[in-house]
């Protein structure tokens, strides 16, 4: 099992957070039916779940790019992977003559 990345925490957490805020949107809808009738209560409502509702667009924004960078990351990592392992395809031969030469020429390995 692999170590969780502390970027697929966060957007662990953001993904939940979305979850949760999703709930409080009916609300949303309630309380602006009661913002008609002019209802102190109900705008402090309002501009409640109006500000999560930012936090949450905002938070979902984060997220959305939390996961690109996160996809871009391994995306690059896969590819440096590769690459290292043509490199080692690569030092490998070229060990493979040098042992050759260096028997050829009795020259002491070691």
């Amino acid at each position: 099992m692999q170590p969780v990345s502390s970027w697929e925490v966060v957007i662990n957490r953001l993904v939940a957070l979305d979850k949760k805020t999703d709930t409080l949107l009916p609300l949303r809808e309630l309380l602006k039916l009661l913002e008609r009738s002019n209802s102190d209560l109900a705008e402090q409502f309002l501009a409640a779940l109006s500000t999560l509702n930012t936090e949450l667009r905002l938070n979902r924004e984060l997220r959305h790019q939390q996961e690109e960078a996160l996809k871009a990351s391994v995306e690059l990592q896969q590819v440096l992977e590769e690459k290292l392992g043509e490199l080692d395809q690569r030092l490998l031969k070229i060990e493979i003559i040098l042992l050759r030469l260096m028997r050829i020429m009795a020259i002491p390995m070691k």
